[in-house]
This record gives structure tokens, C-alpha cells and sequence, in this order.
């Protein structure tokens, strides 16, 4: 190999790190809806994330159990035109990918109770793909229970199953805390496997929005 291949290679393997596609850890944005007098949110959040093992797998493992940290940030906007349907973009930073990030378009389902949110969202980026069902219920004066279940296609969840809690601060800024379940992520590059791996990873998240 000649030593502009060798740097090419190089350049190529660093980029591919780089791009490593994967869904966002935490629900992005969070199912908490705009408040009428907002159309325009920005967030950002921390994550923590561990796969669950059993005994003998802990024990195959070098290392045992391992935590991995990303970031998020996501924006969104309120349509002006139709009325429920909003739009934004996703970036993640940090482990499992080094970096990724997407876009999605939800709409809200009309005819539900005040306090009760509930839309349908299809979500994409770098390598994955898919669809949730975001859900809020407010159960006092700027306090929602969240959950977002999901079916992607991604490297380390298909099935996303979160509950969280958001949290109103003011008039423009919202506190939001969640944990859930990652499960039969897609195994890309392993013929001798199965397509969808039986791993279960576990996280938490906190998160800050500001709305204007």
C-alpha cells in the first residue's frame, strides 16, 4: 500500500466513525406539545446508556457492564400554515455513533381531551428510520407524563419503549427527564448473526428546552 493510500484509508475509516448512523437515544424532541402562545422550541439533553446483561454474558464479556454518554440537540417549529403538524431536526453527539442526525414531521390527532396530547411522527437520518406515537398528559399546571413508544430501524434499538415527565419553567424554558428501553437493534457487517440482535440497553435522560 502506497502512502497515498494509506492516508486514504486513514481519511475514509476516520469519516465512517465519524458518520456512524444511529436513532436518537433519548425521544427527540420530547412528546410534550406548544403551548399556544409558541411555535419554535430548541433543546438539549444528556443521556446515559447500558446494555442489560445476565450472568454468563457479564461474565463472557471483558469488562463487564458498560455505560455510554451522547448528547442531543433538536429544533422545531410549529407549522403556520396546518394547524397540529410540526417539523425539526435531530443531532446526536457522543457514543453509541460519534456523531449522527435527522429530521422528523409530526401531526397531531384532532378530538382528544384538553390536557391529552397524542400525534404520529415519522422520523429518519443517518442509517435509521422509523415511527412513534408521542403521548402527553398533563397532570397539573405546567406537568405532563410523557412516552414515545417507537419501531426503528437502527443500529442499537428497533423497539423504543420511554416514559418521562416534563416539567414547565416559566414562561419559555421546560425540564425534561425520561427513561426507557432500547431492544433488537439491526446488526449491519455480522453474516454469522441473526439480522436483529437480542441485546436490551437501558438509559436515562435530562433535558432542557427553551421555547419562543
Amino acid at each position: 500500500m502506497t502512502h497515498t493510500q494509506r492516508i486514504t484509508c486513514i481519511l475514509a475509516s476516520t469519516a465512517s466513525l465519524a458518520l456512524s448512523g444511529c436513532a436518537p437515544m433519548m425521544s427527540a424532541p420530547p412528546a410534550t406539545p406548544f403551548s399556544a402562545e409558541h411555535t419554535r422550541e430548541s433543546g438539549l439533553s444528556v443521556n446515559v446508556q447500558t446494555q442489560l446483561m445476565d450472568a454468563q454474558t457479564r461474565a463472557d464479556r471483558a469488562g463487564g457492564e458498560q455505560a455510554f454518554t451522547n448528547a442531543q440537540y433538536w429544533f422545531r417549529r410549529q407549522d403556520t400554515v396546518f394547524e397540529g403538524t410540526e417539523s425539526g431536526v435531530v443531532i446526536s453527539a457522543g457514543m453509541m455513533s460519534f456523531l449522527s442526525g435527522g429530521g422528523y414531521i409530526r401531526h397531531e390527532i384532532k378530538g382528544l381531551p384538553e390536557g391529552v396530547y397524542i400525534g404520529t411522527q415519522i422520523e429518519g437520518g443517518w442509517i435509521w428510520a422509523g415511527g412513534s406515537l408521542p403521548i402527553a398528559v398533563r397532570v397539573s399546571d405546567g406537568v405532563w407524563l410523557t412516552t414515545q413508544p417507537s419501531i426503528r430501524y437502527a443500529s442499537f434499538g428497533l423497539v423504543h419503549v420511554p416514559a418521562g415527565v416534563s416539567v414547565e419553567l416559566g414562561d419559555h424554558y421546560r425540564l425534561d427527564a425520561e427513561s426507557g428501553a432500547h431492544a433488537m437493534g439491526w446488526l449491519p457487517n455480522q453474516t454469522d448473526n441473526p439480522m436483529f440482535h437480542k441485546r436490551v440497553y437501558v438509559y436515562g435522560g435530562l433535558g432542557l428546552s427553551r421555547n419562543w
